[in-house]
């Protein structure tokens, strides 16, 4: 209800009923491939004019405040996936929410290069993403710091990659002191891809290769 009202919103996709006021609730029904099928292919509403439709609401991490719901609209979201894209070969390996916007949007960048995605379950061990890594489907993976620094825990110091066939490692969110960025390079992935940026403006800068060790 709090978030119908703060977003104005008219439904609410949900995965089972909830009885709660002031917004309707659609119930996800396991058929919805059947039924999308049988629709047109005139989107279902269209935007004022002069305004671009509304992809989704953004919220913003909220640790500088009560978290911003940042509007963003198709367009947008097509450039900001395109301008992030990186030349991925092969399948992108993503264990973060979508609901985070880095990992969202490089996932966007993927598919939109034909690249395949495996979204990984959300609650996992370092063991069992390693195992996944080792076993060599993915070719790069989305991470956060926590992630790198429980891998650092699992395997130690190293002088040489573990991942060695991974092609990209990108670290995006909160900030690792240089010597981790150093490590993650040399023990984890030779391509370790530290990204900064924010949920309003998209991706800032992407340090790697000489320039991190610088």
């Amino acid at each position: 209800s709090l978030l119908a009202k703060e977003f104005n919103l008219a439904a609410i996709a949900e995965d089972r009923r909830v009885a709660a006021p002031g917004y309707e609730s659609v119930l996800v029904d396991a058929s919805w491939t059947e039924i999308i099928a049988k629709h047109d292919r005139k989107p279902l509403w269209t935007s004022d004019e002069g305004h671009a439709a509304a992809a989704f609401i953004s919220l913003t991490s909220g640790t500088t405040g009560r978290p911003k719901g940042i509007v963003i609209d198709h367009e947008r979201m097509l450039l900001r996936s395109t301008f992030d894209a990186e030349r991925l070969d092969g399948p992108l390996l993503n264990p973060l929410p979508l609901s985070f916007s880095a990992s969202r949007t490089h996932v966007f960048s993927a598919l939109l290069q034909g690249s395949g995605v495996y979204l990984y379950p959300l609650l996992f061990s370092a063991q069992q993403l390693a195992d996944t890594l080792i076993a060599g489907e993915a070719k790069s993976l989305c991470a956060v710091p926590t992630i790198i620094r429980n891998l650092f825990e699992l395997f130690g110091e190293r002088s040489t990659p573990v991942f060695s066939e991974l092609e990209a490692l990108y670290c995006f969110g909160a900030p690792m002191a240089p010597g981790e960025k150093v490590r993650a390079k040399t023990s984890l992935c030779a391509n370790f891809v530290q990204v900064y940026g924010a949920t309003i403006c998209g991706r800032i800068s992407a340090l790697s290769g000489s320039d991190l060790d610088a």
